[in-house]
């Protein structure tokens, strides 16, 4: 027989649970709690083994009586379990963010939450990286993040003590606005709930750069072309949502990026620094 301890929050929920014991008999006697939420247990065993660790007297005695007391302090592992820090937003344009926090000791991954300023509902996502690109965000508008570290996924799910809070960041205006005199160089690709979206980021770019498409109709194209219209690159036809572009190859200047799917074409002014 052993002993067990569970926690539990103010509305009845469980947050953790533990045994404790040897091979034999343990029971408890009492129990007690500091103010930095470990819990201590006293009580009696005839267990043997699996019980001292580090203490006063590991050893088991026994004596007339074969039982022995016992002393051993627990500590809350949500108490051990910290939040991110260093929380930061980078990386931002109309419709992408980089969400960017620290490495928390013994965490196994974190889950964050992301939501426009004023309104209630979270949407809420897993990453087991340090950072996410977040997409389909709406131009000009403020947003509010926030994540938590997960210590442990099973069998019970041992996360910090709350949540740590991002910085609220505003997306840009909307990228590439077509210029009144239709200047080729100067076009235009929006956010759409129902037409194809593209975004080149970041832009300027020196080594590499990103595509990030949404709301594509089947498979998705690129063509990179200079000023002159002389094709460059071509990738595959894809359905991924980030396609990266090399440019370390490339000379300084300014190339179109074309944009396709089975519908509808995007062009983007690319500037390789």
């Amino acid at each position: 027989m052993d002993v067990f301890l569970v926690k539990f929050n103010a509305t009845g929920s469980r947050l953790w649970g533990t045994y404790y014991g040897g091979g034999d008999q343990d029971e408890t006697r009492g129990y007690a709690t500091d103010n930095q939420g470990n819990v201590y247990i006293a009580g009696f065993t005839l267990s043997p083994t699996g019980i001292a660790s580090g203490g006063f007297d590991n050893t088991h005695s026994g004596g007339n009586f074969p039982s022995d007391a016992f002393l051993t302090k627990i500590n809350d592992p949500i108490l051990s379990c910290p939040k991110p820090k260093s929380l930061l937003t980078n990386n931002i344009t109309a419709v992408i963010a980089r969400l960017n926090w620290s490495a928390a000791a013994g965490a196994v991954g974190y889950q964050y939450e992301l939501r426009k300023k004023g309104t209630t509902n979270w949407s809420t996502a897993q990453a087991t990286a340090i950072s996410k690109i977040v997409t389909g965000l709406k131009a000009s508008t403020i947003y509010q993040w926030r994540v938590i570290t997960a210590c442990q996924l099973s069998p019970d799910t041992i996360t910090s003590n709350g949540y740590a809070n991002g910085p609220e960041f505003t997306t840009l205006a909307a990228a590439f606005a077509s210029s009144d005199n239709n200047d080729p160089l100067d076009l235009k690709t929006t956010a759409n709930d129902n037409v194809l979206s593209a975004l080149v980021y970041p832009n300027p770019a020196n080594k590499t750069t990103t595509i990030n498409i949404s709301n594509a109709a089947g498979l998705v194209q690129i063509v990179l072309t200079d000023l002159s219209g002389k094709q460059i690159w071509v990738s595959n036809k894809t359905t991924d949502k980030n396609i990266p572009i090399d440019l370390s190859k490339l000379t300084g200047g300014t190339y179109m990026a074309i944009v396709k799917d089975d519908i509808n074409t995007k062009t983007l002014k690319l500037i390789k620094e």
